[in-house]
């Protein structure tokens, strides 16, 4: 059994708004357990499994956004589950809208540092900028 500390949970956030940023759902997905959940919201449906986590990134950022940008500051890393403050903004692709979001995320990690269960939390603004 690994231990999530802060430096690891770090590492995957790392990863995590890079692949955001790169639009590279491969690189997110691999740090997802086989059947793993994701949870964009707590009113959308959960996303399971790799496959299905891997269609979610590739159209949700990969085809529609451009000039991502991201940053944010762990909360606290306590047991198997890390807690993040996060924003983003990006453009649309062709639409002529800027979107930022602001938002909470817990990650909940197995024995092995992949990661079982995501959860978010956020808000998003939009404006046209064309």
């Amino acid at each position: 059994m690994k231990k999530l500390d802060i430096n690891t949970f770090d590492n995957w956030l790392k990863i995590y708004f890079k692949a955001w940023e790169d639009g590279d759902p491969k690189l997110i997905t691999d740090t997802f357990t086989k059947d793993g959940k994701y949870n964009e919201t707590p009113f959308t449906g959960q996303i399971k499994g790799k496959t299905e986590i891997y269609k979610y990134w590739e159209e949700g950022a990969q085809q529609v956004q451009e000039n991502v940008s991201t940053n944010y500051k762990i909360i606290v890393v306590k047991e198997n589950k890390g807690y993040t403050k996060w924003q983003a903004q990006f453009d649309r692709k062709g639409k002529g809208i800027h979107v930022e979001l602001d938002g909470i995320m817990e990650v909940i990690f197995n024995d092995d540092l992949q990661v079982k269960i995501f959860n978010e939390w956020w808000h998003r603004q939009e404006e046209k900028i064309n």
